[in-house]
């Protein structure tokens, strides 16, 4: 054990280099896994203002069959569901604020949550401002916020929506938005299960993309990234101790078994490893606001640890087999 901290910390070219690779390659990998996070989340993002998340549940227009909008408002109980509700549209009416002729509908709150909080909620694309009142065109007035921008699938952003009347029981259709990282086609058969309606069938419609953003990121070629950069670090510590043949010698003719030995070489090794798993500790502990999960770096970071010390020894092992005579004339 000391041998090996002597080894690993002295001042000569061997030790300043693995230090300095080790280090570096912590940083790398936790670089990658930022870019890697990054690079999803913007997808994510995109596919999701795209309608990507949305599940719309109709019942057949056929057999004149509606939705129980009680049981589309439960769907938000569901893991994995972040609102659920129903549009009723309705005509068109006059504000003062607004102007004339505005498109107006009645909403779940399950599904639009600032028709909790205000008699109405604006869409995004009305130009108003955040909060306040507005009078119709017969002079009433009513406390109305601004709703959030709704993916496709959600269509109010140019609406004014007010809640549900007491006579809103049933609906022709159902509108769920999942969330984000929600595999949309694993929740249908959950979804269609937990509705109630006054005739089936019940049909679907999902936005399909035609590349599944969280499916490229767990197919990504980086994905190896950390594997790679600990195989690199391996044959690197066994090209040096290819380099140390007469001081493997030395050890060899003291008396020191080829096992001692090399537990010796992969002590060493062991703690570059440690020095590059701290480095991608702290380097996502210093990053820790732009990760969304700074454990799967942590993890990455042992995945190249791990995959050095396993390569190593295997490497390793043939070279330390050898006659130390003939290991004393290499130098």
């Amino acid at each position: 054990m000391r041998e090996a901290v002597v080894n690993a910390t002295a001042t000569g070219t061997r030790a300043i280099v693995m230090s300095a690779l080790s280090v570096a390659i912590g940083v790398l990998i936790a670089a990658l896994q930022l870019y890697d996070w990054s690079s999803l989340t913007q997808q994510v993002r995109s596919a999701d203002a795209q309608g990507r998340s949305v599940v719309t549940i109709s019942a057949s227009p056929q057999m004149s069959a509606q939705i129980e909008v009680a049981s589309c408002e439960a769907l938000t109980s569901l893991e994995g569901v972040e609102a659920a509700g129903v549009i009723v549209l309705g005509g068109r009416s006059s504000f003062d604020q607004l102007g004339v002729g505005v498109a107006t509908a009645r909403a779940s709150s399950t599904l639009i949550p600032e028709l909790a909080v205000a008699d109405l909620a604006i869409g995004s694309a009305l130009g108003t401002a955040e909060s306040g009142t507005l009078t119709s065109g017969s002079g009433y007035v009513r406390s109305y916020t601004r709703a959030s921008a709704q993916p496709a699938g959600v269509d109010v952003n140019s609406l004014a929506l007010s809640p549900l009347l007491g006579s809103d029981t049933t609906a022709p259709t159902c509108i769920v938005r999942l969330r984000s990282f929600a595999h949309v086609h694993d929740y249908l058969p959950l979804l269609l299960a937990s509705l109630q309606s006054t005739g089936p069938p019940l049909v679907t419609r999902a936005t399909t993309d035609a590349v599944d953003p969280v499916a490229s990121y767990s197919t990504r070629i980086t994905v190896w990234a950390p594997a790679l950069g600990g195989l690199g670090c391996a044959l690197l510590g066994l090209v040096t101790l290819f380099a140390r043949g007469s001081e493997i010698a030395t050890y060899r003719m003291s008396g020191t078994t080829i096992r001692a030995t090399l537990g010796i070489c992969t002590l060493e090794q062991a703690l570059y490893a440690a020095v590059l798993w701290c480095s991608a500790s702290l380097t996502t502990v210093a990053w820790h606001g732009s990760f969304g999960h700074p454990v799967g770096t942590i993890a990455a970071a042992g995945v190249a640890a791990f995959t050095w010390l396993a390569v190593y020894p295997i490497g390793a092992t043939p070279f330390l087999r050898r006659d130390p005579t003939v290991l004393a004339k290499d130098r």
